[in-house]
């Protein structure tokens, strides 16, 4: 039988494999050696499931001690592939990718840049335009004249924001007296400053949907210029606002407001006016009778030579 050199390194289940039965050539003593080996493996098995009781109730004694067992761990499972040497991984290079500063750093979202840009944006505008109001001079009596002759409130608003301001008054003041914002208040300056106060009363137009098309406007316009409203049933002699309305939803079905018609009357360059009593010019004879009739029937008491009759 040959003998093996056996490193220091092999357990002693490698050790067991190196021995092999068939290789003696004396039967009974190769039944013994056969004999040998299933005891020393039985006697492993033994060995090792003694070792783990053992382990179990050191673990368990150290738990009830209130110490820490032996930590469970486990091996790696996946283990090296058949042919393969750590010295040939550590020698095998590896691409290396190195992560852009983009990635780490965390962006700033774009609507929030975009809100704080367009507000320095307007800040800086608008403190351009509060630089060049101090050097517009303003027309108190425009502005008074302009102030009561138009009565709606967003006019006025304006007008008011542009009085404080020429007072001397930081933005931020109109803005609460008017209750506004910081950026209308810089429209306002702005449209002042290239239309003046006629700029600030301009109204603010909407665009409406044409309900008349232009062939039924026409109609309206030689209506109003040629008929009287007593041709469709209505006892008036004078086209208004309601009349006109009236005969549209009589006509056509279709309801407008006296606002709306008084926009399309203007569009047709027609002028409404507000209707008045004409009286003719009396007689000069009727009045000396009227005067004698009435010195007659008045007592002498009352007319004296100061009397203006």
């Amino acid at each position: 039988m040959t003998q093996k050199i056996i490193s220091q390194d092999k357990s002693s289940s490698d050790l067991l494999q190196t021995i092999g039965p068939p290789g003696i050539a004396d039967e009974s003593m190769r039944h013994k050696v056969e004999l040998l080996l299933n005891l020393i493996e039985q006697l492993q098995l033994k060995v090792k499931d003694l070792e783990s009781e053992n382990q179990r109730l050191k673990d368990e004694n150290n738990r009830l001690k209130g110490e820490q067992g032996k930590p469970d761990i486990k091996a790696n499972s996946k283990g090296f592939k058949s042919q393969h040497s750590s010295e040939k991984e550590r020698k095998t290079p590896k691409k290396h990718s190195k992560r852009s500063k983009n990635a780490t750093i965390t962006p700033f979202p774009l609507k929030e840049y975009r809100k704080c840009y367009s507000k320095k944006k307007a800040r800086k505008i608008s403190m351009n335009l509060s630089q060049r109001l101090r050097l517009v001079s303003l027309d108190k009596k425009q502005w008074q004249r302009l102030y009561y002759k138009n009565q709606q409130a967003y006019i006025r608003q304006r007008l008011s924001a542009i009085r404080y301001l020429s007072e001397g008054k930081s933005r931020g003041e109109v803005a609460k007296l008017v209750g506004s914002t910081d950026l209308t208040i810089a429209k306002w300056i702005g449209k002042y400053l290239d239309a003046g106060l006629e700029g600030l009363v301009e109204p603010i137009k909407h665009q409406v949907k044409e309900r008349l098309n232009p062939e039924r406007q026409q109609e309206i316009k030689e209506m109003v210029l040629n008929e009287r409203p007593t041709k469709y049933g209505i006892d008036r002699e004078i086209w208004t606002g309601k009349i006109i309305a009236f005969v549209i939803k009589q006509r056509w079905g279709i309801e407008l407001k006296t606002s709306r018609i008084y926009e399309i009357l203007d569009k047709l360059n027609l002028s409404h006016q507000k209707a008045h009593r004409d009286y003719e010019n009396a007689s000069p004879e009727k009045q000396k009778e009227f005067v004698k009739m009435l010195k007659k029937n008045a007592p002498e008491k009352a007319w004296g030579e100061n009397n203006l009759l």
